[in-house]
Order: structure tokens, then sequence, then C-alpha cells
């Protein structure tokens, strides 16, 4: 094996360490870290496939998953919260309704704004009532997106489990993070849209087989990542002596995993997710934290190494007739007649920075503004100049 292949493990970056978290009790003193930036990307560090490992996994790596983050023991009844010092940000370009033009053109604006990541969508049907409505494949244009941004972490918001065999999902996320130079992160969910999978002859069984799906897809993708040869033989899910090279280059490519079901989907995410991408009002993220908590003990996992993404709708403008504007923009272009929430953050500057910074205080780490077609440049620009110096104001 090359010198540099047998060196990589200690040499891949770990997405923690660009998460800049820290952790508090409520009713503790809150201990506060330095938003850290994303790591710089690395040159050549893919590996050759080693002839063997020894058992109990690579101690090189494992110093590496445990750098970049801090790590608080959580006893029975704890409940934990994760407190950026600084708000960090994200926008899911939604690919329908718009030009290859205007998604690049926005994207590259995303980059060069500094925001914290980019996302697409995984659906193969335009989402509102007008099937007719131009839509791209999520995950081509995320990997084109790939190799003309610099900064932003990319991914998808998230990719239904029940779209694509976990097996090659898993070849396609190690693709993607290499042509980001180290910057994908893989979203999943249990999918929801029973339309288009009918139309695309794709099964759509009952919703717990679907999280059954969720839970065996997430244990073969991550072993995939991480060892050297898979087998696997689930209800849902069968590999064979499965070898997945080159390995990503992140030396934990992070698993986002979306929905908010008590019983099932948040146990799902207390065992596999690094990230949990919530939705709902400031009260309801709380309330499904507390329970995400509750799993994460019930299975032995620290809940301080599980980051919180929020995905709203954002629309910033200096008038209640120019949000109604906008609004009617989004319905007329991208087929969403109804697509206003009276929940989600809309209005001036300040007035979104004040809620988005209610969520940032019951836990979470980072806020993903959803922006459909004709892509918002107002709400893009003002969201990073104006909103995020506020909101990191209002937290300090």
């Amino acid at each position: 094996m090359p010198p540099e292949a047998q060196a990589s493990e200690d040499l891949r970056p770990h997405w923690r360490a660009s998460w800049g978290l820290s952790a508090r009790r409520f009713a503790a003193p809150t201990i506060k870290v330095p938003r850290v930036g994303l790591p710089e990307p690395p040159g050549c560090h893919h590996r050759c496939p080693p002839p063997s490992k020894p058992s109990g996994g690579n101690p090189s790596r494992r110093a590496s998953e445990n750098s970049g983050r801090i790590s608080v023991s959580v006893q029975a009844g704890a409940i934990l919260r994760l407190v950026p010092v600084s708000i960090r940000l994200g926008i899911s370009l939604w690919p329908q309704g718009a030009t290859w033009e205007e998604l690049r053109s926005s994207s590259l604006r995303v980059d060069a704004l500094g925001y914290d990541s980019l996302w697409s969508y995984d659906h193969f049907i335009a989402l509102g009532p007008d099937p007719t409505v131009p839509v791209f494949d999520g995950w081509t244009a995320i990997a084109a997106l790939a190799s003309l941004t610099l900064r932003s972490r990319l991914g998808i918001l998230v990719t239904g489990v029940t779209h694509r065999n976990p097996a090659i999902l898993a070849k396609m996320a190690a693709t993607l993070d290499h042509l980001s130079g180290g910057r994908a992160i893989l979203g999943l969910g249990a999918a929801w849209n029973e339309v288009e999978h009918w139309a695309y002859g794709i099964p759509f069984p009952q919703v717990g087989q679907r999280l059954a799906l969720l839970d065996e897809a997430c244990t073969v993708i991550r072993s995939l990542f991480d060892d050297d040869v898979t087998t696997f033989k689930g209800e849902h899910c069968v590999v064979h002596d499965a070898v997945l090279w080159p390995k990503p280059i992140q030396a934990r490519l992070p698993i986002l995993i979306g929905g908010g079901g008590e019983r099932k989907t948040l146990r799902i995410v207390a065992q596999h997710a690094d990230l949990w991408n919530a939705f709902g009002t400031p009260d309801v993220v709380t309330h499904k934290l507390g329970v995400l908590h509750e799993h994460c003990i019930a299975v032995g996992r620290d809940p301080a190494k599980i980051g919180v993404t929020l995905n709203t709708g954002v629309i910033i403008r200096d008038s209640a007739a120019a949000v109604q504007a906008r609004l009617a923009e989004i319905g007329e272009v991208a087929g969403f007649p109804d697509y206003a929430a009276s929940n989600q953050p809309y209005g001036t500057a300040e007035m979104v920075a004040q809620r988005l910074a209610e969520y940032v205080k019951v836990g979470v780490s980072e806020v993903i503004a959803v922006i459909p077609a004709p892509y918002d440049g107002e709400t893009i620009e003002r969201l990073a100049t104006e909103v995020r110096p506020r909101v990191d104001a209002l937290l300090s």
C-alpha cells in the first residue's frame, strides 16, 4: 500500500470539526465554542483497499472521529441542547420551475456568500398541483454543483430511501464527497410522495415497512462507508461481500435523517444519524428534541453527537405587501398557490432574525432556508448579510 494511502485516515477531515457546537443542560451555564469554518478541501486522500484490518476498528480513525467536538456524558432524564455561538445557515434551492442557469447562478451566489450548506431535493415530479412544472433530478444537479462550488456543504434534503438500492446510494454519496472535496452530507428519509412512486413504478410499502427499510439502509450505508467488506441480510436490504472504494474523503461522512415520528423515526435518528432535520415551531422542536434525547439514552447514544438542522421557508422583505408579492410569485412560477405558512419566518430582517434566534436557543444548530423558484436573490443576500449578524448579536 502506498504510504500516502496508509496515512490518509489521519488526514481525512471530520464533519464535526466545522460544526462549532457546544452542549449545555437546562439551568446550567452555557459553554460557548467559537464558530469554526469548514476544513480546507484536502488533496487526494482516498485510500487503497488494505489487505486486512484488525478487529475493533482503526485507532487513527477513532481519533479522527473524536476530533472537533465536545462530548458530554448524559444521565437518564437529562436533556441536552447544542448551542452554537454563531448561527449556521443553509439554502435549499428546489430544482423545479427553474432553468439550469438559474439554479447554477443562484448556487454560486449561495457559496460566495458563505452559506454553510447548499441543498436540493429528491423528487421526480413537481411538488404542488401541477405535475407539468419542469423538475431537475436533485442528485444529478448537486453533483454538477459540487464541481462549481468551493465552500458550502452539499446534500439532498432528503433522499427517499425507497428510490434507490441503499448500496448504490452509498456509492453515489461517496462519489459526491470526492467531487466536492469532502463536503457531502447524505440526507435520508422514509419517503412520502405516493403519487410519484406510482407514476415511476416504484413500490410504496406501508409506512412501517418504509421505516424498517430506512433503519436497515442506514446500517448498510454506514458499513459500506467505514468497513472494508459488508455483508448484511435483513428483511429489506441484502448485500453480499459488498465493497465501496474509494472511501469517502471525510473520516465520517455524515448521515442526516429527516422526519419527526416520535416512536420510530426519532429512534432511528438516535441509532444512526449524525444530523437530524427538524421542522415546526420552536415549541414543536423542543418537544421533539426531548423525545430524541430519551431515545438516545435508551440506545446508549450521546445526544451531543447529533446536530440539529431545521428547514423552513424564509422571505425577507420590508413590507407585508412585498412578502405577499413574493408568495404570489412562488405560486405562479413554481406551482405552489398555497405555499404560505403562517408559522414561517417572513418579514423584515429584524423579524426574521428574532424568529431564527428562537430556534437556535432551543437547540437548532443550523437553519436551512427553503427557496423555491424563482430563486429569491433578495432573501438569499439579506439572510447572509443582515440576518446572520443580527442573530449572532441576539445570541451573544
